[in-house]
């Protein structure tokens, strides 16, 4: 497998290394990338229904209301991914070697 890491103890291409990756760095990760786009579906989903429910009155509402979830849920990711070379540059994402297991030479 191929990933970019944090090399701060000076791995050398084709090691045999240890990575980790900090809990709370993981745990926000998924949220930007799962979490932000659930939630802007089940709202967009949600609160156009109530919002348009006593306004419309014909009886495709859910699926409206499920197509005006789905386009929050794309604008999410759109916004994530907008964000995305922020991240990058961040490093805070990163998994970091910790140790060298077998040296290639």
């Amino acid at each position: 497998m191929e990933i970019e890491v944090d090399n701060k103890i000076g791995a050398q291409k084709g090691d045999l290394v240890e990575i980790t990756v900090e809990h709370i760095n993981v745990m926000k990760a998924l949220w930007i990338m799962y979490g932000i786009p659930l939630v802007a579906l089940m709202i967009g989903t949600i609160g156009s229904y109530y919002v348009f429910k006593n306004v419309y009155s014909g009886n495709s509402l859910e699926m409206i209301s499920f197509i005006i979830g789905l386009v929050s849920m794309a604008i999410a990711f759109i916004g994530i991914k907008l964000k995305d070379a922020k991240f990058k540059a961040s490093r805070e994402y990163l998994p970091i070697i910790t140790r060298i297991l077998i040296d290639k030479e």
